[in-house]
């Protein structure tokens, strides 16, 4: 996990911002300096995502290894944070390198994980655990957690 981890977040980014035919983005310039707040704060809620995993499941985050639904912590407020995760590593290095190759690489791995997540996760989850998974889906969004909603007053 890791290893996967390092080369489709760190190595192959790198590589394209790197290259010499790489595309800058100018427009991203003046958020720059926002790129490794974003990385390290990814790169955080990634390994507190795994480790939340493996502490309350004992097991690996990988399909076909779940031995029970996570919803503490994160896993509260979206159903897939590690994915979210790396987003925002993704979208960091985009920023913090200007480019418009990794917001096209960033693009294609949201695109990827959602035909995975839609397609492989989520039924594998529904056949694992039934109804207990069509609850937590739910109350729980897919991607990003709802803003809370204010309670309005009577009166």
């Amino acid at each position: 996990m890791v290893v996967v981890f390092g080369i489709f977040v760190f190595y192959v980014p790198l590589r394209l911002a790197a290259s010499d035919n790489h595309t800058r983005l100018s427009m991203l310039k003046p958020f720059r300096l926002l790129g490794p707040i974003l990385i390290v704060l990814g790169v955080i809620g990634y390994i507190m995502s795994i480790w939340r995993f493996i502490a309350e499941a004992a097991a690996s985050p990988m399909m076909g290894d779940s031995g029970k639904i996570i919803t503490t912590g994160i896993y509260r407020y979206t159903r897939n944070p590690i994915y979210i995760f790396v987003w925002m590593v993704l979208f960091g290095e985009s920023l913090f390198f200007t480019s418009l190759d990794l917001l096209y690489y960033l693009i294609f791995w949201i695109v990827i994980f959602n035909l995975l997540v839609r397609f492989a996760e989520e039924p594998y989850m529904r056949a694992q655990f039934g109804e207990e998974y069509d609850q937590y889906c739910r109350k729980v969004p897919r991607w990003f957690p709802a803003l809370p909603r204010r309670r309005r007053r009577n009166g």
